[in-house]
């Protein structure tokens, strides 16, 4: 068996909760019903190459097991079922995805209810597998914007409330 791997099989799907779509359309007209945003895989559409993304990573905030020992050579070890962490995805900053990533930030800013988070889902578009199944998501801030003579890559990170894996 040969083993492959390419980061254009990797596309990531963001699900916006409905009072974020609404506020999208309302503010952003020009980016239409927006129930999904769409991230990697090998390319944005018909006739384009490339999507842009540098990385992507899923992580857990805490360790499943740590152990602690004693002076006197006794140790516990705990387990923790914490679930929480984050994914953070890498895009040049000359990727539609970023506008749309800067107008979610904006619509999450100009909301004062308490409005739901997204559902981020790594899928191997190759396989059709999902890899990672994040729910309860939120943009932590917008990146820096470094503006200099080559484009740059930002890294947008999402902190979400559970994280689970399926690899």
């Amino acid at each position: 068996m040969t083993n492959r791997y390419a980061l254009a099989d990797y596309q990531i799907t963001v699900s916006l909760p409905d009072e974020i779509n609404a506020r999208m359309i309302a503010r952003n007209a020009g980016l239409g019903n927006m129930t999904s945003l769409t991230i990697g895989g090998p390319g944005e559409g018909e006739g384009k190459y490339g999507s842009f993304v540098g990385s992507i990573t899923a992580k857990r905030n805490k360790e499943l097991w740590t152990t602690e020992g004693d002076p006197t050579g006794s140790w516990v070890h705990s387990k923790n079922l914490d679930r929480t962490g984050s994914v953070e995805v890498e895009l040049t900053q000359v990727s539609d995805q970023t506008i749309q990533l800067a107008y979610l930030c904006d619509a999450y800013e100009s909301v004062q209810d308490a409005v739901g988070g997204l559902h981020i889902e790594i899928k191997n578009i190759a396989s059709g597998e999902k890899v990672v199944d994040a729910i309860d998501c939120y943009i932590n801030k917008l990146p820096d914007l470094p503006l200099k003579d080559t484009a740059s890559r930002l890294t947008w990170t999402f902190t979400c409330g559970r994280v689970m894996f399926y690899i």
